[in-house]
């Protein structure tokens, strides 16, 4: 199995945990000074918005170098499916944090009549509801139960045959995270906080399908890697600005803190994939013996 030397695994993961955590500080501060609660969008004719969003297509592009850089053997195959202590913890916290999320989605839902999904049960549709946003908020009711325990299963390793079929649903999950988000009535389609906020969700979706991978025991490194990368960093910029402006009043998430801890809780999963990689030591290679044929 190739991936890349272990500093370089490293290296790229400080890369992307400072960067993420730098371009949060810089998205805090523009955010407090132009963006417009409500329509959540920057003030007309400013510069600094568009500064910051320069930079988070330039250190995404920086941290998905890796891909063209040269790959090593210093893996044994058999360790991507091992489950560190710290993926351990993160994996049980992402499962529990989806089912709490997945029971404010539904108490929500509910406590509003069932308004959410009325054209799924024979209302009319609406500007706010449409089919589209009720079949997307009905998937991600059902879905975040698989994918919560996928995450329990994660932690304790890959070799459960029900695995991938329970990982391939935590994918479709995040389509459904991400097609939420995009149908959310209470901002514009164009809002830069909700393109970013899909954009990071479909990073998550990018490197689940990588650990869906992974867990079919095909890694493909020179992709998973980059995806990895960009997932950390854009998870921890959305993520941690986005839990600061929420709690100035700058932003409306309908799932409030609950959708942020889900994304700094898969970040954490991220890093404990990237960290145990980063850290083991390559197996040694023991030759086979050879019998000699007897006389």
């Amino acid at each position: 199995m190739k991936t890349p030397k272990r500093n370089m695994i490293l290296g790229y993961t400080a890369l992307a945990v400072l960067a993420g955590l730098v371009l949060a500080v810089i998205r805090i501060a523009v955010s407090m000074a132009y963006l417009t609660p409500g329509i959540e969008m920057y003030a007309h004719g400013t510069p600094l918005p568009t500064i910051l969003h320069i930079l988070i297509i330039l250190c995404s592009i920086a941290v998905c170098t890796v891909a063209l850089l040269p790959l090593h053997d210093n893996h044994a195959a058999d360790g991507w499916s091992d489950a560190s202590q710290l993926t351990v913890f993160a994996s049980m916290f992402c499962g529990f944090l989806l089912l709490a999320h997945d029971l404010f989605l539904v108490y929500d839902v509910a406590s509003n009549n069932w308004d959410a999904i009325g054209p799924l049960i024979g209302r009319p549709q609406t500007a706010a509801v449409t089919m589209a946003s009720a079949v997307f908020t009905l998937s991600l009711m059902i879905l975040a139960i698989p994918a919560a325990i996928y995450f329990f299963k994660a932690a304790q390793g890959t070799s459960r045959p029900s695995h991938p079929v329970f990982a391939t649903l935590t994918v479709i999950w995040f389509v459904m995270f991400a097609l939420h988000a995009y149908f959310d009535a209470s901002t514009a389609f164009n809002s830069p906080t909700k393109v970013l906020r899909i954009l990071t969700i479909l990073a998550f979706t990018m490197f689940a399908i990588h650990e869906t991978r992974r867990t079919l025991e095909i890694p493909l490194p020179r992709v998973y890697f980059p995806t990895a990368y960009l997932a950390v960093l854009l998870g921890l910029t959305h993520a941690i600005s986005d839990a600061v402006l929420l709690g100035a009043g700058k932003l409306r998430i309908p799932e409030g803190y609950l959708g942020i801890a889900v994304e700094l809780a898969y970040v954490v999963y991220i890093l404990s994939r990237l960290l145990y990689l980063g850290a083991t030591k390559p197996a040694a290679h023991i030759p086979e013996e050879t019998s000699e044929p007897e006389v």
